[in-house]
């Protein structure tokens, strides 16, 4: 979304998928974009992107796949069910794993 400051958050899948030419084309539309100060052609840009602004409000800020949506709904139901390390012993057994 042009508007939302997370705007070069990308979806992993989408960009494994894309060609060179796309991405190469892409990363050019978006360089000329950050450097336009043209509020006209920002807004003409916006409007082809966009054209629907109530349903901007509604998409997701981040793609998540469905196995990333599964690890966070198994994570879930491990801390409701108190299935968690506390920092501490999660820092302890980094140090274990560094030092072997």
């Amino acid at each position: 979304m042009l508007s939302n400051k997370n705007n070069t958050i990308f979806e992993i899948e989408k960009i494994t998928t894309m060609t060179t030419f796309e991405l190469e084309l892409k990363q050019s539309l978006i360089r000329k974009l950050m450097q336009t100060d043209d509020q006209s052609l920002l807004e003409k840009v916006k409007s082809i992107l966009i054209p629907n602004p109530a349903e901007e409000e509604k998409e997701d800020l981040f793609y998540f796949s469905n196995e990333l949506k599964e690890k966070i709904h198994t994570a879930m139901e491990q801390a409701e069910n108190n299935q968690t390390i506390d920092s501490e012993n999660v820092d302890k057994e980094v140090q274990k794993w560094l030092e072997e």
